[in-house]
């Protein structure tokens, strides 16, 4: 070997040193940008439904069997704090450790494979895409999953290793499938990792001993860990669980039609063009090698392949959220690395080429600093404050209704109204809030949804197919009244007309009220003067004017309640998709 060959080499090294370097370096600005993304990014209702279980649970409630295991290792979060938002900001941190978990365990899987700089470019990529950059540490299944998922696909890789492996990988599955039924899309990749190693003869009788231990595993632990969890609940029905499957199974799964959350998918190519290119790339390299080779390296690329199953869900799964793009993009990601190996590569004989490394590197996490620099800004502290008012309004636990629970330590009137909840909701053809009204009598409405804004304009909401039934918006309407922000408590605005002629109105809230008016009111034979109180039972009552003039008034519920002096916050409390 020549003086010249060695210098070459020693520059080659250092110069991948350096790109593996600046990757690394650029995977930590992420962890830390998305650190920051904990404390700002917007609460999604689906977190504060997630959170909801938790103190259903607490309350010796909860009798949902499936889809609830996390409650146990959550229900620390009411000590943390009595506001909601500051609750799913400490979840969010446990949810964090658990992406640098899947981080680590994307890198370990992708080092199979790859070189060290391809597996931390792997991460990098994953870390990039712009619905991980907004939902990678939300609280919710997803990342729970995708980590477990993670852990099982990197202990059956190496399950030849160790009897113990494909063991733990069938338990880490059970515990996923505890925690989302659509953990059941991942088992198709699992069999066609078992299936590759049965394929190889010299292996088969270890193949053998895995899959039987990866498959006693699955199927014994997740009956344990179910009927465990169950019997902590509050007596479900023993058919329940059955019957949640096979509901949600007719609605999650959408034969008819092709990709049926198309839109969020045309989102992600257009946001993360780049990404999606280099790993499809990679997919088409693997592919090309794995037909010329058949080599026992032609299988680990068939392995790699099979990374890409996950994503096939996307044709069919009605509920393909952005964050569903955390849950099913590990581990296929190691595809980017595949690509970028490819590139950094001149040719057969494995020559670097550093220089259109670092560029591509660059590029891609150029992409990712969009993500994460446009969701700086607090937006938690509108939701925060609306949370804030309600306990300071009601210090004790009352009825309310909102949309998805934002006030969990409360109990919830109505449901959850999800595009599924609002589906199940109209095909129910009903009104059902009178009646709700009526027996649980909820103090307050947090209008987090244009459907349940009771001075909203319905007619486009009826157009778009999402609005309350007429009679349902009437109700609200006509029994709570704004105080501040997007929360409004129970209440009757009353148009009193002149000449002293009564009006009559219906209380469904019994309780004591304040009037709001200029001059004194008439109410059920009693003068009521200007910010006085009276008590009305449910029922009709009667209501005059004592001025010569007609006039608006306001009874709103409780004694003088407080309003902040601070305007109220703009923009909606929900943003994002």
């Amino acid at each position: 070997m020549t003086e010249g060959t060695i210098e070459r080499k020693a520059l080659g090294l250092r110069a991948n040193g350096l790109v593996g370097t600046t990757i690394g370096v650029l995977i930590v600005v992420a962890l830390l940008l998305k650190l920051r993304l904990v404390f700002t990014l917007n609460i999604n209702w689906d977190e504060f439904y997630y959170l909801d279980s938790v103190h259903i649970y607490r309350r010796g409630e909860l009798a949902l069997q499936l889809q609830t295991f996390h409650v146990h290792f959550f229900t620390w979060l009411a000590d943390i704090s009595a506001n909601e938002a500051d609750q799913i900001v400490a979840a969010r941190l446990v949810i964090y450790v658990l992406g640098l978990g899947s981080s680590a365990l994307t890198y370990s899987i992708a080092r199979d494979f790859l070189d060290r700089n391809s597996a931390l470019f792997a991460v990098g990529c994953y870390l990039s895409f712009s619905f991980v950059v907004e939902h990678g540490a939300s609280f919710r299944a997803d990342p729970i999953a995708a980590f477990l998922f993670l852990g099982a696909v990197c202990l059956l890789i190496r399950s030849s290793q160790s009897w113990f492996a494909s063991i733990a990988a069938g338990v880490a599955v059970a515990l996923a499938l505890m925690v989302t039924m659509k953990s059941l899309f991942y088992l198709p990749l699992f069999a066609a990792i078992l299936s590759v190693r049965l394929a190889r003869r010299e292996v088969r009788g270890t193949a053998l001993r895995d899959l039987g231990g990866f498959g006693g595993s699955l199927v014994v632990g997740f009956a344990v860990i179910f009927l465990l969890h169950r019997a902590t609940l509050a007596a479900p029905a023993f058919d329940a669980a059955a019957s949640l499957i096979e509901r949600s199974a007719e609605k999650v799964i959408r034969l008819d039609e092709l990709f049926p959350r198309r839109i969020f998918l045309f989102r992600s190519f257009v946001e993360d063009g780049i990404l999606w290119l280099i790993l499809f790339g990679g997919a088409a390299l693997l592919l090309a090698r794995a037909i010329r080779d058949r080599s026992r390296q032609s299988r680990d690329r068939l392995l790699m392949l099979l990374f890409l199953l996950p994503l096939a869900t996307l044709a069919f799964y009605r509920n393909a959220f952005p964050y569903y793009y955390v849950f099913i993009l590990s581990p296929a990601v190691v595809l980017c690395g595949v690509a970028f190996q490819h590139v950094s590569s001149q040719d057969g004989a494995g020559r670097r080429s550093p220089i259109l490394a670092f560029v591509l590197a660059l590029v891609v996490f150029g992409s990712m600093s969009r993500g994460y620099l446009s969701n700086m800004a607090d937006r938690i502290q509108p939701q925060r404050e609306i949370i804030e008012l309600a306990h300071r309004l009601f210090p004790e636990p009352v009825a309310y209704i909102d949309r998805t629970t934002m006030v969990a330590s409360y109990p919830n009137v109505g449901f959850f109204m999800s595009t599924w909840g609002m589906e199940q909701y109209r095909d129910l053809g009903r009104p059902i809030f009178r009646d709700a009204i009526v027996k649980q009598r909820p103090l307050f409405l947090i209008a987090n949804s244009r459907s349940l804004e009771p001075d909203g304009d319905q007619d486009w909401l009826r157009a778009a197919g999402v609005a309350l039934f007429a009679e349902d918006h009437a109700v609200l309407r006509e029994n709570y009244v704004h105080h501040w922000g997007d929360l409004y408590v129970a209440g009757k605005k009353l148009r009193l007309s002149e000449g002293g002629q009564s009006v009559e109105f219906e209380i469904l809230i019994p309780g004591r009220y304040t009037l709001e008016t200029t001059t004194a009111v008439e109410i059920d034979g009693a003068p009521v003067p200007p910010g006085g109180t009276v008590d009305l039972g449910a029922g009709a009552h009667r209501a005059r004017t004592l001025s010569n003039a007609g006039q608006e008034v306001i009874l709103r519920w409780g004694e003088r309640l407080y309003r902040p002096n601070a305007p109220t916050p703009r923009g909606r409390l929900f943003i994002g998709f």
